[in-house]
């Protein structure tokens, strides 16, 4: 039965899928006839190899385009029964945080060695992420999804053991995430990812914080936490460019940490950003120059001592105190004073 899509390219429907059509060049691919993977994405350039194969295979026997087009599909489905089911992937498309933190993981290949009841023995053949050269760096959540997919088909093992190997980084999330779910689960409930200042912040903040720093004075960069250091060396190439980009860098940097340094992590920023934001709401606060006697000056310092805060502060809580006792309590007398008119 002839299935080729109207239109298309292609010599059958399966090959519009570019799961297929990357499964397909890892299969032809050879040491000594290496494929650019990346031609899967030029339908010419594609065919043009899968044809140089029907022809490696049937060599000098005489065929029809039919007849080529046959065992080429009958090549492109065996091919398709061997990838992963897309369904072995929904939970990294519920989850951003687990997708990046997966991703992340497999790029880095820093797994987990000494969690309980969690293993996996990569087998001989299993390709590292930079052996197959995909990108080093992804733009989105939707990218990293893809990144993780191309790296789990083209692992040149049996699909049992890629299903082993993803469903043992989802039990290492799960752990991190659960250990301490009410912490874990929503650290930062003042990140709001549209609020560009405050994800813009929070990514400068980490990024000043724990990048390595050669010309600090040896014992200071001796009083930062390894954990902190290591894990912002996990994220070397990130450069987040947009607000929902950094907010989720941040999110990253914390899933990544270790368990004794989250709590630490997130108090450290949480009062930072706090005092960010005080200072951000004093600077704009227009100025006001004013004349006042020595003897109000005087007075003044000792009512900021008495607050035990800056000037300004106790400028702005003195004519408020004066506001609520004058002008409030004159406009309710005000008031009453009309009822019994």
């Amino acid at each position: 039965m002839n299935n080729q899509v109207s239109n298309s390219p292609y010599p059958c429907k399966e090959l519009e899928n570019i799961r297929v059509r990357r499964q397909l060049l890892s299969y032809l691919s050879t040491d000594e006839y290496p494929l650019d993977i990346n031609i899967v994405h030029d339908p010419v350039l594609f065919m043009d190899e899968a044809m140089r194969y029907i022809d490696h295979e049937i060599g000098m026997i005489r065929y029809s385009k039919e007849d080529a087009n046959g065992m080429l599909v009958r090549k492109v489905r065996e091919c398709k029964a061997e990838l992963l089911p897309e369904s072995e992937f929904d939970w990294l498309k519920r989850d951003e945080r687990a997708c990046y933190y997966t991703w992340l993981t497999i790029r880095n290949d820093t797994l987990s060695v000494d969690l309980s009841n969690l293993s996996f023995v990569k087998p001989k053949k299993w390709l590292d992420y930079h052996d197959i050269r995909l990108t080093v760096s992804a733009e989105s959540s939707q990218k990293r999804l893809e990144l993780i997919i191309a790296y789990l088909d083209l692992q040149p093992v049996n699909t049992s053991d890629k299903i082993d190997y993803l469903t043992y980084i989802q039990g290492i999330w799960n752990k991190n995430r659960n250990t301490n779910k009410n912490n874990n689960a929503n650290p930062f409930r003042w990140l709001d990812r549209k609020d560009k200042d405050a994800c813009q912040w929070g990514y400068e903040y980490i990024r000043n914080s724990f990048a390595a720093n050669d010309t600090e004075p040896r014992d200071k960069r001796r009083q930062r936490h390894d954990s902190f250091e290591w894990s912002y060396q996990q994220l070397n190439e990130l450069n987040p460019a947009t607000a929902d980009e950094q907010y989720q860098f941040i999110y990253l940097f914390f899933d990544i940490l270790d368990e004794r340094d989250k709590k630490d992590f997130k108090e450290k920023i949480s009062r930072k950003f706090a005092q960010h934001k005080y200072q951000k709401s004093k600077q704009e606060i227009p100025p006001l120059n004013t004349r006042m006697s020595k003897e109000t000056k005087k007075q003044l310092e000792k009512l900021r001592k008495h607050y035990k805060t800056n000037l300004q502060d106790t400028i702005e809580h003195i004519i408020q105190l004066a506001y609520d006792h004058e002008i409030i309590k004159s406009n309710i007398i005000k008031v009453d004073f009309s009822k019994k008119d």
